[in-house]
C-alpha cells in the first residue's frame, strides 16, 4: 500500500506571516427575513431541517463558516413544531431574533423570547419547539466549523463516534492488586518541571457544562444603566455574558464570548485591533463601522462579520436612539491558545491578553478607596510574603486613581511592623491596624501597641475595631491617649453593633475623626449619626447599589438611602449565614467576580444546602 509523502518547505518563523483578512460583510435585515420565509415554506420531513449556514465567500469547503472557524446557522421552527434531539461535540451560543419558544438542553428546559441569549455545552442532547403562535427566528454560533476543519466534528452516530451506552460503560479503574504504584502528578527532582501519569492524563478533574440563559430584558435594564457613563468614556458599554465554566478566559462557551451592548446616540469608539474575530447583530439603532480603512453603513436587524482578526477597525452609533448588539467573538478560544494579542489603542503597544497585563479604561470609580488584605482574602491564613504581595500589586494595579489601605495587622507586634513599613513603602496610602486577637491585651497594652506601630509610619491610620473576632474591644479614652501621641490615626474600622460608642467617639474626638462602619447591616444608621463612610463586603457583590446607599446618605437623602438599605439588607444579612467570608466567597463566584471558591483550612466552603440558601438570597436581590 502506498501513501502520500510529506513535504519540506523551507520556513522562517521570524518573518510576518502573510495573513489573508476576510473582508467584512453584512446580511442586511431584508436578507435574513427572505431566508426565514424560505425556510417556513419548505416541505420537510424533520423540523430540524429549516436551518441554513450563513457562510463567507472566502470560507473553504469544510469550514463553511462566516469567519474562520466560526459557524452561524439561521433557524426558524412554526408554531407547534419541534425538532428532534440530537447532540455533537461543538458548543453553541443561540440568539433568538423574532418569537420565541423553548430549548430542551440535557434534560433542562428553557423558554426564551425575543433577544434572549443561551448556550449549549458540548455533546448535550439539544432540541427545539415553538410553543408559541408565531414563527420563531434564531441564530446559532458555533465552534462547528473549527471542528470540521480539524477534521473532528462529531455528531451522534454510533458508526462515526464508537457510542457506547451509558449502562454498557465501564469502568477501567486499576485493581487492589496491581504491584506497580504509580505517581499521578510530581515534579522532577531538584527542579520546577512536572510529569504526568497516563491516568490522570485520559481522566483531568471534571468540571461541569450547565447551560445558561440569559433574559434580554433582564440584561437590558443592567445595560442602560451604562449610558451614564457619559461621552468621554473611552470603553465600550457592554456586559459579557459570562459562564462561569470558562473562568479566566472569560467566556460564554470555552469558544465564544457573547456580549450585549448599549451605545448612546452619536458615540464613536477608538480604534482597535485584536487576534479574535467578531461577529455583531445590531437589533436597535442604527451606525457604522471602519473595518480596514472601509466605511461600512449597517441598521437595526443587520447581521455583520465586523472584525475580522487582526484588522484595526472602529464602531460608531448614529443619532437616531440608542444602537443594541450581539457580538460573539472567539477570544476564549484565543486566550487558551495564548494567541490573543489585542491593541486598545494604536498609540500602545498590544497585549497578549491572559498572560500579560491588560487594559485600564477611564471609567469613574464606583468607590474612595481600595481596602487590601480585609477579612475577605483572609488574612490570617496568609504569609507575611503572600500579604506583601497583595498590597503592592494593588497599588500596581490602582496607579493612584484612588487611595489604596492596607490592612496590616496581625497578633505580633513584630509582623505588624514588618507588614506597616512593607505596605508603606510599596505606595499604600493608609494603614488599617486591627486590634491584636486571641491574646486579650488590657487597655494600657492597645495604648502602647498602636502607639508603637502607628509612630514608625507616616502615612494616615485607621483601628480596625472588631471584638467579636478580636476578643477585645478598645475604649474611648485610649483611642484619645493614642490619639494624642499619634496625629497620624485618623480613622477607625467599627465592626460592632455598639452605636452610643459611635456617638461617643465623635463626641470625644471631633467630626474629622473618620468612622468607617464595619457591619454590612448597620451602614445607614451608622453613617446617619456621623460616620464617614462604609468598608463593605457587600460592595464585592452589588457595588453600584453600595455606592448609591452612600451618595445618597451624603446627600441627605434619608428616603432613598432607606429604600437602598432595604434592598441590601437580605444580602448584608447573608455575609453571617455562617463564618465570613465562607457565604461571602461563595456568592462572588455565584455571581462571575471570582472564578473559584477557594478557601484555606481550616475555613471550608459551604454545604450544598447552605448553597440553596445564599441562591435564594441572590435571587431575591436580583444579582442571580
Amino acid at each position: 500500500m502506498t501513501q502520500p509523502d510529506a513535504r519540506f518547505t523551507a520556513t522562517d518563523p521570524s518573518r510576518p506571516s502573510a495573513n489573508a483578512f476576510w473582508e467584512p460583510i453584512i446580511i442586511n435585515k431584508k436578507q435574513i427575513a427572505e431566508q426565514a420565509e424560505r425556510l417556513l415554506s419548505l416541505d420537510v420531513n424533520d423540523p430540524v431541517e429549516r436551518q441554513v449556514r450563513i457562510v463567507h465567500p472566502m470560507a473553504c469547503e469544510r469550514g463553511q463558516g462566516m469567519a474562520p472557524g466560526i459557524e452561524v446557522r439561521l433557524s426558524v421552527l412554526k408554531p407547534g413544531e419541534r425538532t428532534r434531539p440530537f447532540r455533537h461535540n461543538a458548543t453553541e451560543v443561540g440568539f433568538c431574533i423574532d418569537g420565541g419558544g423553548a430549548i430542551h438542553i440535557g434534560g433542562k428546559a428553557f423558554s426564551f423570547e425575543t433577544y434572549d441569549v443561551w448556550n449549549t455545552p458540548s455533546w448535550s442532547s439539544t432540541w427545539y419547539e415553538n410553543n408559541t403562535r408565531k414563527p420563531h427566528i434564531r441564530l446559532t454560533y458555533s465552534n462547528a466549523a473549527l471542528l470540521r476543519l480539524l477534521n473532528v466534528h462529531l455528531v451522534e452516530d454510533k458508526k462515526i463516534t464508537g457510542i457506547t451506552p451509558d449502562e454498557k460503560a465501564q469502568d477501567h479503574k486499576a485493581s487492589a492488586s496491581d504491584s506497580v504504584k504509580i505517581k499521578d502528578v510530581f515534579v522532577l527532582p531538584g527542579s520546577d518541571n512536572w510529569l504526568m501519569s497516563y491516568e490522570r492524563l485520559i481522566n483531568p478533574p471534571a468540571v461541569q457544562s450547565d447551560p445558561h440563559l440569559w433574559p434580554w430584558q433582564d440584561v437590558k435594564g443592567e445595560l442602560d444603566k451604562l449610558t451614564a457613563l457619559g461621552a468621554k468614556y473611552r470603553g465600550r458599554r457592554l456586559y459579557l455574558l459570562y459562564n462561569p465554566l470558562t473562568g479566566r478566559t472569560n467566556g460564554t462557551t470555552p469558544s465564544f464570548f457573547a456580549t450585549m451592548t448599549v451605545r448612546p446616540p452619536n458615540i464613536i469608539d477608538r480604534p482597535h485591533r485584536h487576534a479574535s474575530a467578531a461577529i455583531n447583530y445590531y437589533f436597535s439603532g442604527s451606525g457604522y463601522s471602519r473595518v480596514a480603512g472601509k466605511h461600512y453603513e449597517w441598521t437595526a436587524g443587520d447581521l455583520m462579520l465586523s472584525a475580522p482578526g487582526w484588522a484595526i477597525h472602529n464602531h460608531a452609533s448614529h443619532d437616531n436612539g440608542p444602537v443594541y448588539e450581539l457580538t460573539i467573538q472567539d477570544q476564549p478560544f484565543h486566550i487558551w491558545q495564548e494567541s490573543l494579542l489585542w491593541q486598545e489603542s494604536l498609540a500602545a503597544p498590544p497585549s497578549l491578553l491572559g498572560t500579560q497585563a491588560g487594559f485600564e479604561t477611564n471609567r469613574e470609580e464606583v468607590f474612595a478607596s481600595c481596602l487590601v488584605n480585609g477579612t475577605t482574602a483572609e488574612p490570617s491564613a496568609l504569609s507575611v510574603a503572600e500579604r506583601n504581595e497583595l498590597v503592592a500589586l494593588a497599588v500596581k494595579t490602582v496607579k493612584g486613581r484612588v487611595p489604596v489601605v492596607a490592612a496590616t495587622g496581625s497578633q505580633s507586634l513584630a509582623e505588624t511592623l514588618q507588614l506597616s513599613q512593607f505596605a508603606e513603602k510599596a505606595g499604600a496610602d493608609a494603614q488599617l491596624v486591627v486590634t491584636p486577637y486571641y491574646i486579650k491585651p488590657p487597655q494600657r497594652g492597645l495604648e502602647r501597641y498602636f502607639t508603637e506601630v502607628f509612630s514608625k509610619l507616616k502615612t494616615p491610620a485607621m483601628v480596625y475595631h472588631i471584638p467579636g473576632r478580636a476578643g477585645v474591644s478598645m475604649d474611648v479614652a485610649t483611642f484619645r491617649a493614642v490619639k494624642s501621641r499619634c496625629a497620624n490615626l485618623v480613622g477607625v474600622k467599627h465592626a460592632s453593633t455598639d452605636l452610643a460608642f459611635v456617638t461617643e467617639l465623635l463626641a470625644t474626638l471631633g467630626s474629622d475623626f473618620r468612622i468607617f462602619a464595619g457591619l454590612e447591616e448597620l451602614c445607614f444608621p451608622m453613617m446617619a449619626i456621623g460616620a464617614a463612610g462604609m468598608m463593605n463586603a457587600v460592595g464585592n457583590l452589588d457595588p453600584q447599589r453600595v455606592s448609591a446607599l452612600h451618595t445618597a446618605i451624603e446627600a441627605g437623602d434619608l428616603a432613598r438611602a432607606r429604600t437602598l438599605h432595604f434592598e441590601l439588607f437580605e444580602v448584608s444579612r447573608a455575609i453571617f449565614f455562617e463564618t465570613n467570608p465562607i457565604p461571602l466567597k461563595y456568592m462572588m463566584k455565584r455571581c462571575g467576580v471570582i472564578p473559584n471558591n477557594e478557601h484555606r483550612p481550616p475555613m471550608a466552603p459551604p454545604t450544598e444546602q447552605m448553597e440553596r440558601r445564599l441562591d435564594e438570597v441572590l435571587k431575591g436581590c436580583g444579582l442571580i
